[in-house]
C-alpha cells in the first residue's frame, strides 16, 4: 500500500494534487481511496497518473480477532428457531397485517 499525490489531469473524481492511498492492482494500476481501506476505493487508476509519496505498511481491513464460535453459536440458535416453526401445525399460524 502507498500513498501518493495525483499528477494527472482533467479526472472528475480526483484532484490534482491531493494525497491519495494507493492499492496495487495488477502491475500497471492502482485502486485509488480517500481512507486506508481498498474496500472504500473511488476506482481504479493508471500508476503513471500518480506520484508515491509514502509506503505504508498493510494493514488487514478485517479484524481477525474474532473467534470463528461466535457465528457457529449463531448459526445453531438460527437453525433451531427454524425447526421449531416448520413443527407447528399450519392451523396455528396467523396472518398479520403490517398496515
Amino acid at each position: 500500500m502507498f500513498k501518493g499525490k495525483y499528477t494527472g489531469e482533467g479526472n472528475v473524481n480526483l484532484d490534482q494534487g491531493v494525497c491519495y492511498y494507493l492499492f496495487p492492482l495488477g502491475e500497471s494500476h492502482y485502486y485509488v481511496s480517500k481512507f486506508n481501506s481498498v474496500n472504500a476505493h473511488v476506482g481504479a487508476y493508471r500508476q503513471s497518473l500518480f506520484t508515491v509519496t509514502e509506503h505504508l505498511e498493510d494493514v488487514p481491513d478485517t479484524n481477525t480477532d474474532i473467534p470463528l464460535n461466535s457465528n457457529i453459536e449463531t448459526n445453531k440458535v438460527d437453525m433451531n428457531i427454524k425447526e421449531e416453526l416448520e413443527d407447528l401445525p399450519p392451523e396455528k399460524w396467523e396472518q398479520i397485517s403490517l398496515f
